[in-house]
């Protein structure tokens, strides 16, 4: 089962006038399935400022089954519709959505802070190289996990073409060749050891 494909997801990022726009759609497949039917519709948009993004909506729709949740962060304020209940209003988290963070102009910044709506996640960066960043993600629950992000040149822009997060599950996720039409492939494997 090492390295079997557990998902796939698009993600398409466009940059125009100074603003972003990145769409997603991400899913379960194969053998998974027959635990979950995971699927995440996403999209953030905003500016460009000082080369890295300053985000103005961020959005999502997750399902799984018969369950689902719709999170929107606008203005400041986090949205939820949960399962069809709408859910108080909340502030949202000063930190860039994670999406913005990773598809519009990412870095290997020391230190990041990000946010899903949900959840923050601190970023702390343990090592570096030319277009590599290996982090300990630590979350506001307190657990943690390791994530390396490779980062390359796709149509002019600088994006993730890997991402390997080390939890309990070792995942990888890899950006398709050029002529892929930008699909990732989202593999799996329970971490050894």
């Amino acid at each position: 089962m090492a390295g079997a494909p557990v998902g796939e997801a698009t993600v398409t990022v466009a940059l125009q006038d100074g603003g972003y726009r990145v769409t997603g759609d991400a899913r379960s497949n194969n053998w998974l399935q027959g635990f979950t039917d995971w699927r995440n519709q996403f999209e953030a948009a905003g500016r460009v400022d000082d080369g890295g993004p300053a985000p103005l909506r961020f959005g999502y729709l997750e399902t799984d089954r018969d369950k689902s949740r719709h999170l929107v962060i606008e203005d400041g304020v986090v949205r939820v519709v949960k399962n069809g209940r709408q859910r108080p209003e909340r502030p949202a988290a000063p930190f860039p959505d994670v999406v913005s963070a990773l598809f519009v102009a990412p870095r290997c910044a020391p230190d990041q802070t990000v946010q899903t709506g949900r959840h923050v996640y601190r970023l702390a960066r343990l090592a570096h190289g030319p277009g590599r960043c290996r982090y300990v993600v630590l979350e506001d629950d307190d657990e943690s996990f390791e994530m390396t992000l490779t980062l390359g040149r796709r149509d002019g822009l600088i994006v993730p073409t890997r991402i390997v997060v080390e939890a309990w599950l070792k995942a990888s996720i890899e950006l398709a060749p050029e002529t892929g039409g930008g699909a990732a492939a989202v593999h799996g494997e329970p971490e050894s050891g």
